[in-house]
């Protein structure tokens, strides 16, 4: 029994077919079909594509290093394999859940009072959960959502998991729940999901970024 098998064209017909029955006929393509093998074509693009984006990475990491530098702190770093989660960033650095500084992106429907942009960061303890109520009463909107991950390196150049609590580097507003401040100092991935700081003190990172303190846990 032969086999055939056609790939479709855009008019719902087939551009070849396959008989793998060692006749060794392969590929039939009538005379105005030539196919394209865009394959390395494609891949160099990709290439091009990483390579931009590990760029503009790399910048956010430079911005996030530079500004704690310039405060002239005490802290430490550790260059780590890929973390995405907080659980995975704790495990990794040898710390606890509850010193991670996580950073979210939240976007609202209008742009919030005193900004000209509808994005705003929360910083919190990785442990804790946003009550999203208590923070659309913050913002005060009626519409308030976490931002997709298209957003998120839209706005920040920085992979889901690796945003910097430092929402002043891209000109937007940074809240921070209150309850961070009782932790003596915080961890958080510096732009990437390779490289952390560690042992930053939250109240120099509070001078820092001087963010509005809220409750919203």
């Amino acid at each position: 029994m032969v086999s055939l098998v056609g790939f479709p064209t855009e008019d719902g017909g087939e551009a070849g077919r396959w008989f793998p029955d060692g006749r060794g006929l392969g590929w039939h393509h009538p005379p105005d079909i030539v196919p394209r093998n865009r394959g390395l074509a494609d891949s160099m693009e990709h290439l091009e594509l990483m390579e931009k984006e590990e760029h503009e990475e790399l910048l956010c990491h430079a911005q996030v290093m530079s500004l704690l530098a310039s405060s002239r702190l005490h802290f430490s770093t550790l260059a780590h394999l890929p973390a995405r989660t907080c659980q995975e960033s704790a495990q990794i650095r040898g710390a606890s859940l509850e010193s991670g500084a996580k950073a979210i992106l939240l976007h609202t429907k209008t742009p919030i009072a005193g900004c000209s942009t509808p994005y705003c960061l929360a910083v919190m303890s990785a442990s804790a959960k946003m009550d999203s109520k208590k923070m659309k009463k913050v913002l005060k909107t009626k519409s308030l959502r976490f931002a997709t991950s298209e957003e998120v390196w839209e706005v920040t150049r920085c992979r889901p998991g690796a945003v910097p609590p430092f929402g002043s580097i891209w000109g937007i507003m940074t809240i921070c729940e209150q309850s961070l401040l009782d932790l003596p100092h915080i961890n958080f991935n510096a732009g990437l999901r390779t490289f952390s700081v560690l042992g930053l003190n939250t109240s120099a990172y509070v001078q820092i970024e001087n963010p509005i303190i809220a409750q919203f846990e």
